[in-house]
């Protein structure tokens, strides 16, 4: 009888040793903490639309270094410059079977899934970048958000990187006759081509790679896009006036897979989430910062002229039946208009 309970004491103790030397799975009691190893951890992989270096860049990879430090490497970043993952319709589909964890992520591309979000195209839809603050704050765009889930995409915010605005060969636009038989690049949308018709202009589609080549041979006459695009082109060296109207928005989005998020431990979601909340802001206003320093310095060295339209509600006016045809062709995009414009 001794012996064996002298057995079971050995058996009990050497238990006892191998559960002090398991890894605990990260918890927020009070935090993670610096003895919590990185054994079990998961590897992101992150894609990003833009080169490596730029602020813009340099504030989304704080953000995922933040998330890695404070999960204390529970997550492994992995991040991809330049689209070196695929164009954004190859990284959703790659989020969606679980080979890519989170994306930088221009929220027009979301309408492929949602057609709440083709709300996102429209001209002049967001006066300013507080205006798309205060409509984030809504059902409306929670219900926006939230249309995504069953594709497999979590998205929490979005925001104005820059707005894009008319470029042109021959003069600025500076009332609405101005527009008239303008030849107007446009992408191959409707929401553009729409657009440029409402305001008394001609749409023409030609390929973004093709655009300095139009201007200077007067295929086309004007163009539209934020300064980092005019600067990426040089239009500016054919294409001389720059007219400053919130025409079109450039919006992005930090983009996350629900399949990887809903495996992550509870006490991680909550790191992740929070860190992106609090700091996907900031990397949108770096942004919109960066565009508009260039902007500042296009106007000052670079264009011949720049016209400020201070006044855009007869441009606003002029393109209300793009509107009409929105609701008309996505009907669960008429609420979403309408929080929109009860903020103006």
């Amino acid at each position: 009888m001794k012996k064996l309970i002298a057995l079971l004491l050995t058996f009990v103790m050497l238990i006892a040793l191998c559960a002090c030397g398991s890894t605990a799975a990260p918890t927020n009691d009070p935090g993670l903490t610096e003895n919590t190893t990185s054994a079990e951890s998961v590897v992101w992989k992150i894609s990003c639309v833009d080169a490596e270096g730029s602020d813009y860049m340099k504030a989304f990879t704080a953000m995922w270094e933040r998330i890695e430090k404070e999960t204390n490497g529970y997550i492994d970043v992995e991040l991809y410059y330049s689209s070196s993952l695929g164009e954004e319709a190859d990284v959703l589909e790659g989020m969606q079977i679980g080979t890519i964890q989170g994306a930088q992520m221009a929220t027009s591309v979301m309408a492929n899934y949602s057609e709440y979000f083709y709300v996102n195209d429209l001209p002049f839809l967001f006066e300013s970048p507080e205006h798309c603050e205060a409509f984030l704050k809504t059902d409306a765009a929670k219900t926006m958000s939230q249309s995504l889930e069953e594709y497999g995409f979590y998205v929490w915010y979005w925001g104005i990187l820059g707005y894009k605005q008319p470029n042109l060969n021959k003069s600025c636009i500076k009332t609405l006759d101005d527009c008239k038989g303008l030849k107007w690049r446009v992408m191959d949308t409707a929401v553009q081509v729409k657009t440029v018709e409402a305001l008394g202009a001609n749409p023409v589609v030609i390929a973004y790679n093709e655009v300095y080549s139009a201007l200077g041979n007067n295929t086309i006459d004007a163009w539209m896009n934020d300064a980092v695009a005019f600067k990426n082109l040089s239009t500016p060296e054919v294409a001389p006036y720059f007219t400053q109207m919130p025409l079109f928005t450039s919006m992005q989005t930090c983009v996350i897979s629900k399949a990887a998020f809903d495996k992550l431990p509870a006490e991680i979601q909550e790191i992740v989430y929070n860190v992106i909340m609090e700091d996907e802001p900031e990397v949108i206003r770096t942004s919109w910062k960066q565009n508009s320093a260039i902007e500042e310095d296009l106007k000052a060295n670079a264009f011949k002229e720049y016209y400020i339209v201070e006044d855009v509600a007869p441009f606003f006016e002029a393109v209300q039946p793009v509107y009409t045809w929105m609701e008309s062709e996505h009907p669960a995009t008429a609420e979403i208009i309408a929080a929109i414009n009860e903020l103006r």
